[in-house]
């Protein structure tokens, strides 16, 4: 093949997480490349890319264009020399191939695979055939144990110091709106002098993640020595997994998966995992939300299977899991939506007469059984200490270390979060008791009103399971900002029944209204 140097002249463009460049179809010719073809961009033995290429015709001359932000991650300059060259990856190929014919692949096999998909060799195409391949066909154990082991050993990992162990952490399988519980779990174990680096997500099918919520009061983005900064002087810390360079294989198939809808159970065990794996966790709390309002798990047994997965996996890496079960029948704050999440998280550890107490209450259970679970305190003794640590601020003060740590303004009130201008609201058609929240049908409204995106746009819940409503009284509030969703949104509540409302509340309802009360 012939070479061609290319001199590198950077360009303006964003990428979002694509490696893309852009060259001259007259010298595409030359090193027998085509438009959207995968390259290695090579600027020494030592300093090799992987990149989709672009032809453009505006290019004049042997110029390779070249986005600033791979600039900065590739270490180039403008003017540098670069050899372009097709990128030929037979053994990953023949490997993805076997597996869409439902063959088992061997560790070498896999990391190769992982390999190619960190250093941007596979393409978007290839990365979606490999996780179609899981979705049709089975995997094995060991499979799943290779995949976790190749994503964590393709990045960085966080070592910690036997002074600040036990790592503690905990993770939900999702679905459920205003579960903001992480971000106020941190500062409850931080606070006791115990370390829970916590690498949250983004919104995936809810109206946020945590990371999105968190970002509300501080920056969520950096790397592994970054976080472990931040970790050894504060204790804890709740950045987005997805912004760092801990399991990067992981990021890049998420958003492979989410276009194509597909989430094989290996894939899910995997993600979830080797972020874990590379944080240093040791122990972590699994929260199992199961009932009417879940969307994930209407009965327990729905996910019994992936939960035993789940532990037989993490044990293989030194992780001691406690699946902690909940049924639920609502989301679990008052907010739904970054903004609104967030500020029922800072209620929580200000006090306020108006914070939602089963976010309260969900934090406290979930922290206790997960400082007993490490063997740092019994239970009586761990929640006397979270209850009097939250009730002179102590937590609070955690909280803001951490914010700080983070870029954030560590006196941010509640009341300085304002969610939109527009307000809708949602009125009762009937007087009872409410029984059920739909967790789905909130989810969807929030996220028509605009969130994650907008981060002040979503749901404000005025009745919570338990209450008694007259007719009239309002359930609910809409933010948006603006005026068309808002018409979409007042048609939309006409379609739907997001309450359920009865004359009497069921045993089960009562019992953990009850238990709430005494915690």
């Amino acid at each position: 093949m012939r070479k061609v140097k290319f001199i590198v002249k950077s360009c303006e463009i964003k990428t979002g997480k694509d490696n893309i460049v852009f060259i001259s179809p007259k010298y595409a010719n030359l090193i027998h490349v085509k438009d959207g073809e995968i390259v290695w961009i090579k600027k020494d033995e030592n300093k090799k890319f992987g990149s989709k290429l672009y032809l453009d015709y505006r290019i004049e001359g042997n110029f390779v264009l070249i986005p600033k932000i791979l600039m900065e991650k590739w270490d180039l300059d403008d003017g540098d020399e670069v050899e372009i060259f097709p990128v030929e990856i037979p053994n990953v190929l023949s490997a993805i191939k076997r597996k869409l014919y439902g063959k088992r692949l061997n560790e070498e096999e896999i990391f190769d695979i992982i390999k190619s998909v960190v250093n941007g060799s596979l393409s978007s195409e290839g990365i979606a055939f490999f996780v179609s391949g899981y979705t049709i066909s089975r995997f094995s154990m060991r499979e799943a144990y290779y995949l976790t082991k190749a994503m964590v050993e393709t990045g960085e990992k966080i070592v910690w110091e036997d002074k600040y162990k036990p790592i503690l952490d905990k993770h939900s399988i999702g679905g459920i709106p205003a579960n903001r519980i992480s971000m106020i779990i941190v500062p409850i174990v931080a606070s006791l002098g115990y370390t829970i680096p916590k690498t949250a997500s983004r919104a995936i099918t809810s109206p946020a993640g945590t990371a999105d919520a968190m970002e509300v009061l501080a920056n969520v983005t950096f790397t592994a020595k970054e976080i472990k900064k931040i970790v050894e002087k504060t204790k804890g810390c709740i950045v987005w997994g997805g912004g760092s360079d801990l399991a990067p294989a992981d990021d890049i198939m998420i958003r492979v998966r989410h276009i194509l809808k597909l989430d094989p159970q290996i894939l899910v065990l995997s993600s979830i995992l080797s972020k874990k794996v590379a944080a240093g966790s040791e122990y972590m709390i699994l929260e199992l939300p199961y009932g009417p309002s879940s969307p994930k798990a209407k009965k327990l047994k729905d996910i019994s299977t992936w939960v035993d997965r789940f532990i037989k996996l993490a044990s293989k890496f030194g992780i001691k899991v406690y699946p902690f079960k909940i049924y639920t029948t609502e989301p679990v704050g008052k907010g739904v939506g970054p903004l609104l999440e967030a500020r029922d998280a800072l209620r929580v550890l200000v006090r306020e007469e108006e914070r939602p107490i089963d976010l309260e209450f969900k934090s406290v259970i979930m922290s206790t059984h997960l400082i007993a679970f490490a063997k740092l305190m019994d239970e009586k003794e761990a929640l006397y200490e979270i209850r009097e640590k939250l009730e002179n601020k102590e937590v609070y003060k955690k909280m803001k270390e951490i914010i700080k740590a983070q870029g954030g303004d560590p006196n941010i009130k509640p009341k300085d979060l304002k969610p939109a201008k527009i307000e809708i609201e949602y009125k009762s058609k009937e007087e009872g008791y409410v029984e059920i929240i739909y967790s789905k049908d909130i989810s969807e409204i929030a996220r028509i009103a605009g969130a994650p995106f907008f981060k002040d746009c979503g749901i404000y819940l005025e009745k919570k399971v338990g209450d008694y409503v007259r007719k009239g009284d309002v359930l609910f509030k809409v933010y948006t900002n603006d005026e068309y969703i808002a018409n979409v949104i007042e048609e939309e509540l006409k379609k739907r029944k997001i309450y359920e409302i009865r004359h009497a509340l069921s045993k089960k309802v009562k019992k953990l209204i009850d238990l709430r009360k005494k915690i």
